[in-house]
């Protein structure tokens, strides 16, 4: 199956590429007639800048000052993990005009979060007093003498009261 959608994917594009190619940068004139419109200097269009994708744990590392950063939260705490399977960015695509079976429109609404209910989560656990860490910040990777890598939690640094 995969073999024919990359053969379906060449075809088309070679298609594409071809029609455009015939479609050339002049046109014939008609039989007696010229052209004496001078061609357009081309110049060339800025390149615009672009802006530089977001870090999403640069809110989290920034959001607190060290000065605020005053409770050790130590190896031996728990540390809540969260998980969410793939966002549904288009809920009217995936539960009212899609073609998919119930069984699959359920599996969704089982398994997955729409982007409001995944804010909704967010808040509320923010309301709850929790903060969002790196993965990085609560593990760190070291090995041991014979270069046998293994994982060591760390102590984080939080807010008070979080």
């Amino acid at each position: 199956m995969n073999q024919l959608k990359r053969a379906c994917a060449l075809l088309l594009s070679l298609g594409l590429t071809l029609s455009l190619a015939a479609c050339g940068s002049g046109g014939a004139q008609p039989s007696g007639t010229a052209d004496t419109t001078p061609a357009p200097l081309e110049t060339a269009a800025p390149e615009p800048t672009p802006t530089p994708a977001a870090d999403p744990y640069d809110a989290v590392k920034n959001y607190w000052s060290a000065d605020q950063l005053t409770q050790a939260w130590g190896p031996d705490q728990v540390v809540e993990h969260l998980f969410f399977h793939p966002v549904i960015a288009y809920p009217k695509y995936a539960f009212t005009d899609s073609s998919a079976s119930q069984a699959q429109k359920d599996g969704l609404d089982d398994w997955m979060v729409t982007v409001d209910e995944y804010n909704k989560i967010l808040n509320n656990l923010y309301e709850r007093g929790y903060i969002l860490v790196r993965m990085e910040d609560v593990w760190t990777e070291t090995s041991d003498g014979t270069g046998v890598p293994h994982m060591v939690r760390n102590t984080l640094m939080l807010p008070e009261g979080k």
